[in-house]
């Protein structure tokens, strides 16, 4: 299992999310696991041009998927 900090390392692909929030996401520099959660923690995901509410509720159910099986 890795450590916190190796997970924030992945590349957001890895969470397999739908093209649309995942383009959307590359669009304005969000590569990373860590940045992903960050903009979560924060609360600013939404201020992304394409991400409405039901791209955060995707978001955020691959995210506690991805961390919960690594």
């Amino acid at each position: 299992m890795g450590s916190g900090q190796d997970l924030d390392q992945t590349f957001i692909k890895e969470l397999h999310l739908s093209r649309r929030i995942f383009n959307a996401l590359k669009r304005n520099g969000i590569f990373r696991v860590g940045e992903l959660k960050e903009l979560l923690r924060n609360n600013r995901l939404k201020n992304i041009h394409f991400v409405g509410r039901k791209s955060i509720d995707e978001v955020s159910i691959a995210l506690n998927e991805f961390c919960k099986n690594n």
